[in-house]
């Protein structure tokens, strides 16, 4: 008896991983999002801070390759996208004083990065 998938059974596995594809490029957008609203906070209390207006240029950058739905666009040239630093800066600058925002801009340097496969 040989083992397979029928049609539907394979159009229901397309349709599960277009699915994980979609959530993964909404969570990036979500967490970018939410990043750059803690970033915009931070830069009210810290006016001209040359780390927060780096990581805030870097979070413009990868929020303007998303749609206002935050569907990911895939616009953006891919070596201005491995040239992104944000997860160095927020080991190295952040993570002492702040390992949530850390840890949550790490998670957008590399979550968008492979949307590029880098």
């Amino acid at each position: 008896m040989a083992v397979g998938l029928n049609i539907l059974q394979w159009i229901i596995v397309i349709l599960v991983l277009i699915n994980n594809k979609l959530k993964k490029q909404m969570n990036t957008f979500l967490k970018a999002q939410k990043a750059k609203d803690i970033l915009t906070e931070l830069e009210k209390e810290n006016p001209g801070f040359n780390l927060w207006t780096s990581i805030s240029a870097q979070l413009n950058f990868i929020l303007n390759d998303f749609d206002s739905s935050g569907n990911h666009k895939k616009d953006a040239n891919k070596n201005r996208v491995d040239e992104l630093i944000l997860g160095v800066q927020s080991i190295r600058e952040i993570e002492p004083g702040n390992p949530e925002l850390s840890e949550l801009l790490c998670d957008i340097n590399y979550e968008y990065k492979k949307l590029y496969d880098l």
